[in-house]
Formats: C-alpha cells, structure tokens, sequence
C-alpha cells in the first residue's frame, strides 16, 4: 500500500484495516500529522509468513508527529523491518514499546 504525494492529506482513517500483505509506504504528505486512523493494523509484510523484503517505510512527512495509530502493529503486531525518517517526529521500535508515539 503506497500513500504518497498528497500535499493536503492531514488524516487517514482506515478504521477497519488489519493486514496489509506486503508493504506500507507513507511518503511526501506534507500536512499529515498522524496516523491514528490505523488502530486495528495488526500485520504488515507476512503474505508469507517469512520476510520477502516487504516493510514499512514512513518517510519526509514533515509535519508527521503521532503514530500511535500504530501502537498495536508495533507492541503486538507483525511486521519485518522499518524505515522511518525525515517526518517531523521519527520513532524507533524501543521508544513505541515504551509507549513514546508522540511528542
């Protein structure tokens, strides 16, 4: 899943969103602020139960500052790797574990 470019987005709300069978790209949104439209994503880049180089890459969203939408995919979730970098606020895996999705 690709959301790229799109200048105005400041939302997204997949409410009902749980798998996402290869990768999730969030990338060049510059007025988005969180992610807390993705509370129910629990998997990302398992299609096939082992990493096939599908991962999670959230980068140059500069006003991007909350993440805990994706709370449950990083505390209990499955995913294989992530890139995350350039957005206003970068996390890593240690400060999400420890609750830290926001600033």
């Amino acid at each position: 899943m690709q959301i790229d470019d799109n200048p105005q987005l400041s939302n997204i709300t997949f409410n009902n969103l749980t798998h996402i069978g290869r990768g999730l790209r969030i990338k060049n949104n510059e007025s988005l602020k969180n992610l807390n439209g993705m509370e129910k994503l629990s998997s990302v880049g398992n299609i096939y139960n082992e990493d096939k180089g599908y991962s999670i890459s959230i980068t140059n969203n500069k006003s991007l500052e909350n993440y805990c939408g994706l709370n449950y995919l990083f505390t209990k979730g499955t995913y294989y790797k992530t890139v995350i970098n350039s957005n206003r606020y970068n996390f890593g895996e240690k400060e999400m574990a420890e609750g830290n999705c926001s600033i």
